[in-house]
């Protein structure tokens, strides 16, 4: 391929992405909030900081296989959020504590991108969880949620804290609230099966299937007092809250009906693949930047981000002729 050509190809796939509307999901997996609120947007998610328990309320994500299917390894580089300005908890508020640092957003739904690895470990994205919780049936259900969105394509997730009822222990010199209990929501809005399912787990060990665990969003909601789903249009949200249909999800080592064997951990999707959802991760950094942080803007550090995500762009479709070719 001729010099030129390289360029050329990359500017026109970023042109057309900017022509391109955004995703009918974007932004729909924001819980609904107050402008007074602690907001705190990550690169891949976004969380409400609560300052009296010194934790998240919630952390919101989209998530969708190629994030799961990346080489990037743990960087476990717990540390202080920097943009939480009142300031988050520390890695050592749980020294000795006898609770682990347990993920929100998890570290393996970023293996994509070594920067949004990176950042599940802010310490905002952490809550004490009892070990025999954190290593058991929590990581039990974040695997059963990456095997859901190879099915499905795309989940939308919110996952927290049960920070009310009765007073809660807490940790270390920033008085880290110890939660008793823990929430999961997940909104898969894709054609042809919309549906929702949510999980409120004690944060203990746990001796029953996860299934058991299940409920319908209407009762996290309860619970917690935050309105997941907003965006939704009212008929929507209010019939997929309030049901809870489990034939609709998997919870066995079966197959998933219709899909074939599902791919190992870790396994690489197919190059077209691969293509078309870097594709949709691209167009959604250029909505982000154009549209949500800087309306009719872009500041200097946000282009050079884009130049730096074209540049990927035009790697990566080297990479592909180079793999056909050879």
């Amino acid at each position: 391929m001729r010099s030129y050509e390289r360029p050329l190809i990359s500017w026109t796939v970023v042109f057309l992405l900017l022509l391109a509307p955004a995703p009918a999901s974007a932004g729909l997996e924001l819980p609904a909030f107050e402008e007074e609120d602690r907001i705190v947007r990550h690169t891949a998610y976004t969380l409400q900081y609560c300052e009296e328990f010194e934790q998240a309320r919630w952390a919101a994500y989209v998530l969708r296989p190629h994030m799961i299917s990346g080489a990037v390894s743990r960087t476990n580089d717990f540390r202080p959020d920097p943009l939480v300005k009142t300031g988050s908890a520390s890695p050592e508020d749980y020294r000795g504590s006898g609770f682990d640092r347990g993920h929100l957003v998890p570290a393996a739904d970023m293996k994509f991108s070594r920067k949004c690895m990176s950042e599940t470990f802010y310490m905002s994205n952490m809550s004490p969880q009892r070990p025999a919780f954190n290593r058991g049936i929590w990581k039990e259900l974040e695997n059963l949620v990456r095997r859901w969105v190879r099915r499905d394509g795309e989940l939308l997730i919110v996952t927290g804290p049960v920070l009310s009822g009765e007073s809660l222990s807490v940790i270390g010199q920033n008085r880290v609230a110890v939660p008793d209990f823990f929430y999961k929501v997940i909104l898969d809005y894709r054609e042809p099966e919309i549906k929702a399912i949510a999980f409120v787990l004690p944060n203990e060990k746990a001796g029953e299937d996860l299934s058991a665990f299940a409920v319908c969003v209407d009762r996290v909601e309860e619970l917690t007092g935050i309105d997941f789903y907003a965006g939704l249009p009212d008929d929507v949200e209010e019939r997929l809250e309030s049901s809870l249909e489990l034939d609709r999800w998997w919870f066995s080592g079966r197959p998933f009906p219709g899909t074939g064997p599902s791919p190992v951990e870790g396994e690489d999707l197919p190059i077209e693949g691969a293509f078309l959802e870097r594709c949709r991760e691209i167009q959604e950094e250029i909505v982000l930047a154009v549209h949500i942080r800087r309306p009719g803007q872009i500041e200097q550090s946000q282009g050079m981000g884009l130049i730096a995500r074209i540049d990927q762009i035009d790697h990566f479709l080297s990479d592909l002729r180079g793999r056909d070719s050879g």
